[in-house]
């Protein structure tokens, strides 16, 4: 970005601010032009006053909101009897004392402490406080610089001896209470006894699956102190913070490193910080780690355009189910068929292909990607190249091809020369070597293979970014510490090819290439004092939600997070208040109809709007409104993720688990409450005069001045006529019970039926009817075997409209029948063809005969005739509703119901769950008619389950 302003006009600006610290944005050691320019191009954008052009006068109003100095006031003074640095507030209360030790411990067991610590002058800036060994040579450095202090250190390794290292700083905070405790990862503040051992310095894995980044806060009564790492040094082992829980609370700060002979190792600088806002503070330290690369970096316009605006989708094996399950989307997405390795997931490493024969093999995995392509989807593939297999427990179990071939000369060592074993539940292998030659070449082969013969798109690559980087010592490494390095190379290369690279977890390393960081990386919030009763989600392990959200404040426009899944109102809810990738997980059948397609058909038109104004914004705050109400405000929308009823200022209720996200150019999403208490999903696009909206009935809700008004569909005309399904189905087809289409037409007489002889007129008799029946126990016609979902998707409209369809046996798309114009063609769907109606399952019973009983609510209905011919007869009672919460139930047994009423909106499925007796055929006419004159309520508010729709907006 660059901008009209001067030299000197960036002088005279940062002379005006003479109390900011850190002003030197860039690191050339001086405060200049360049650090203006550096710190206008950390804005979202450079017109801050909105007065439509970037120049100085957004440069103050930029500055004001941007940075907020600490107290200058804070004084720094050095202890010379026991090598302490002290910071004072400004009353002369002690804020935070400061004392800089060495710990080195050898591999052979010996340690050096602060003891041979040799004192320097007091007088001496910066301080160096420095000691020898007969092994080691060493020096601690501090410094002041503006509003911080900077620790750094050197080891060198005099003798032949290995050391395995520590390098403690110990930060004593004597500012009065610590108000809360921020850290980047769950394991890494621990309550120690007053005595910390040694082997507890040990413990340290960032970056691991439970971490970020290289970063902790406190929050004192008087002010915040931050401690946080300054260089980009790949070799450092992981940092540990530990709370010493004593009469004084304590921070210790420890590095590990290994140095070899002759080999100096030296400390990257540590920061403390007093004062000053949290999110600048994390700005500065992405800053001086060298990170930052955004989205638009890492990604060209044409496939950030084609990539962001997908849903993603795990699809349920086998390939043809999967294939079968593309129907379910109504927008291109990112689908990914979670099974497809040889052998299953997680065995046979690095040996992936070919496509394993369980879920289809070759031909129907070809035949997967093909149809994914043709519907402009893109295929994401899971893949691990971290660790090889050796086998698994069960039948079959044998070790990978490649890990026969090589043996283990890829896999990583210990300092001990030990393999790193490993286990994924019930699969056993050894972590490899990231960039040995025989590892780099299967991987190459590999990837190969997947991209260019077989056409993937996407690879997702599990562990590249959750791996704690332990100590390598195979003979591939220059060094022991390069294993992480070696990872990160690894992502280096695969974003330099220009796709969107995922990983699992990740770290702040992992921002340098990685597009898409899975969901576990990014938990809400701690469960702290700070954060009182807020509720997480139920698929976040305890471990994994104890984190502030540094990564939002850190990943902002350079990377996306995916969040498993958003199918349910709180899942959606926190996918946006993180801005996550909208997904949805195990996508199969039961995507094709009912409220789990719906649900499904939301998301895709939630996730369409959402990545211009979402998924590359940057958070600028992160808020408790009030008990279990979390806020998060971006830069060009905003969220909240309310876990209870909330009234919002333009008097918007937000339901309970519901959220409310806005940008600032109208776009609205949310889930609400009506007057009536309904509640009301809603995504509307600005300008738009519809939003689409998942809700159980009519509603009229109120905003912004506005009525969003939803009434259900009725039918045109008030026909009571009934249509009867008499063509057959397949050659051999009777109707059930033995009826025949003479004996179905005479049962509904009263509603003088027609036949429908064909497929072609089915249309019209929807059209034209109030009841629709259908007499065959386990066929029903659908335009097409791939379109059956479309089929039942028109009979529930038809239905939630008033219609009344009659099912004499069976359930309905059992089997689908669809006529190609010489011979009927089937294909069996089974129960979900019932859930697409009416959100309810079946259940088998015995095929034996059982006694039935008349309910009380059916003993309202029936004639005395029908009555006496039904109670205490016999029946096969074969296919009952599994669940009748929402179902009329008629007549019963101890098999199940045997007549029953599910009620879809304004109308009805009437069912028989068995063979249909004489009795049974005399009271559907009556059931029919007691829905028809009110008898059996069917009006909201007793919905079936939610659906998609639009919403008008009016004034």
């Amino acid at each position: 970005m660059k901008m009209g302003v001067c030299p000197c006009l960036a002088l005279a600006f940062l002379a005006a601010l003479p109390s900011w610290g850190g002003a030197d944005l860039d690191g050339s050691g001086r405060v200049d032009g360049g650090d203006l320019l550096l710190l206008i191009e950390s804005a979202a954008a450079a017109d801050i006053d909105g007065d439509g052009y970037a120049d100085h006068r957004d440069l103050f109003a930029f500055a004001a909101a941007w940075y907020t100095p600490p107290a200058p006031s804070y004084t720094l003074e050095y202890d010379h009897a026991g090598d302490t640095l002290r910071v004072r507030h400004p009353d002369g209360r002690l804020l935070v004392r400061i004392n800089p030790m060495l710990d080195l411990a050898f591999t052979d067991g010996a340690r050096v402490s602060s003891g041979a610590m040799a004192r320097s002058v007091a007088s001496q800036s910066p301080l160096v406080l420095a000691f020898s060994h007969a092994r080691v040579s060493a020096w601690v450095q501090v410094r002041e610089e503006l509003d911080r202090i900077v620790l750094s250190g050197t080891v060198e390794c005099k003798t032949g001896a290995i050391m395995h290292i520590a390098l403690p700083y110990t930060f004593h905070l004597e500012g009065g209470p610590v108000s809360r405790m921020l850290w980047p990862r769950a394991l890494g503040v621990e309550l120690l006894p007053p005595l910390l051992s040694s082997s507890r310095t040990e413990s340290a894995d960032y970056p691991g699956a439970d971490g970020f980044c290289d970063f902790v806060a406190a929050d004192l009564s008087d002010a915040p102190v931050y401690f946080y790492r300054c260089g980009r040094e790949e070799r450092a082992r992981p940092v540990t913070f530990l709370l010493h829980c004593g009469p004084v609370p304590q921070f210790r700060r420890f590095y590990r490193a290994y140095v070899g002979q002759g080999q100096s190792y030296a400390v990257p600088p540590v920061a403390c910080q007093i004062g000053g806002p949290l999110r600048n503070t994390l700005l500065r330290y992405k800053r001086q780690c060298g990170l930052g690369r955004t989205l638009a970096d890492k990604l060209s316009p044409a496939v950030w355009e084609d990539w962001a605006p997908r849903i993603r989708s795990v699809l349920d094996p086998p390939f043809a189910l999967a294939a079968e399950s593309l129907s379910a989307f109504t927008h291109p997405a990112v689908v990914e068929p979670w099974a497809w390795m040889l052998g299953g997931f997680d065995r046979k490493y690095p040996d992936f292909l070919p496509p394993n024969p369980v879920y289809g093999g070759e031909t129907e995995f070809r035949t997967f990607v093909s149809a994914a392509h043709n519907g402009d989807h893109l295929v994401q593939l899971y893949t691990n190249f971290t660790w090889w297999c050796t086998g698994w427990e069960g039948e079959g179990s044998e070790p990978a091809p490649s890990y026969l071939q090589y043996g283990d000369v890829a896999l990583s060592r210990s300092l001990s020369g030990q393999l790193y074993y490993e286990n994924y539940e019930g699969n056993y292998g050894y972590r490899n070597t990231p960039l040995h030659p025989v590892a780099n070449a299967k991987r190459a082969e590999v990837r190969n293979a997947l991209l260019s013969d077989y056409g993937i798109d996407l690879l997702y690559h599990d562990q590249l970014g959750a791996r704690s980087w332990d100590y390598d010592a195979n003979p591939a490494h220059a060094n022991p510490s390069d294993y992480g390095d070696g990872l990160m190379q690894i992502g280096r290369q695969e974003a330099a090819r220009g796709r969107p690279v995922g990983t699992e977890t990740g770290h702040d390393r992992a921002l340098e290439w990685a597009s898409l960081l899975n969901y576990w990386t990014y938990p809400p919030l701690a469960p702290l004092l700070f954060w009182p009763n807020t509720s997480l989600p139920g698929y976040w392990k305890p471990h994994e939600a104890r984190v502030y959200p540094y990564a939002l404040h850190l990943s902002g426009g350079d990377a996306i997070l995916d969040l498993h899944s958003a199918d349910t109102s709180d899942r959606l809810a926190w996918a946006l208040l993180l801005n996550a990738r909208l997904s949805i997980l195990g996508v199969n059948r039961n995507h094709f109809v009912g409220a789990a397609r719906e649900r499904l058909r939301f998301a895709q038109e939630l996730q369409k709007v959402l990545p211009a104004r979402a998924l590359s914004d940057r958070l600028l705050a992160f808020d408790y409104l009030a008990d279990r109400i979390l806020a998060a405000t971006y830069e060009k929308s905003g969220t909240a993720n309310l876990r209870r009823p909330y009234t919002l200022p333009d008097e918007l209720i937000v339901a309970a688990s519901g959220f409310d996200l806005r940008a600032h150019d109208g776009f609205l999403a949310g889930e609400y409450l009506s007057r009536e208490g309904v509640a009301v999903a809603l995504c509307r696009l600005p300008g738009s005069a519809t939003a689409g909206t998942l809700a159980r009935g009519d509603f009229t809700l109120p905003w912004g001045g506005q009525v969003l008004a939803a009434t259900h569909p009725v039918l045109p005309a008030t026909s009571t006529r009934a249509s009867v399904l008499a063509f057959p189905v397949s050659p051999g087809a009777v109707f059930a019970g033995g009826q025949t289409p003479e004996s179905v037409l005479a049962a509904f007489s009263a509603l003088a039926p027609q036949s429908v002889t064909s497929p072609l007129t089915l249309d019209e008799a929807l059209a034209r009817s109030r009841v629709l029946v259908n007499p065959y126990s386990e066929y029903f016609p659908a335009a097409s075997l791939s379109a059956w979902p479309a089929g039942v998707d028109r009979l529930r409209t038809w239905c939630e409209a008033g219609g009344i369809l009659v099912e004499i046996g069976g359930y309905p798309a059992y089997t689908a029948a669809a006529w190609d114009g010489a011979a009927w063609r089937y294909k069996s769907v089974g129960a979900v063809g019932l859930r697409g109606l009416c959100d309810e399952a079946c259940s088998f019973a015995p095929d034996v005969p059982t006694t039935l009983s008349v309910t009380s609510l059916g003993g309202t209905i029936f004639s005395k005739a029908t009555l006496d011919a039904l109670d205490g007869t016999s029946a096969r009672v074969l296919r009952p509703p599994a669940s009748t919460a929402r179902a009329l139930v008629l007549c019963e047994s101890s098999a199940g119901a045997y007549l029953v009423v599910h009620r879809t909106g304004h109308g009805a499925l009437v069912r028989v769950g068995g063979v249909p007796t004489p009795a049974a055929m005399a009271a559907l006419p009556e059931i029919v008619a007691a829905l028809l004159d009110g008898r059996l309520p069917l009006a909201p508010p007793l919905w079936r389950m939610p659906f998609y729709r639009e919403v008008v907006v009016g004034g």
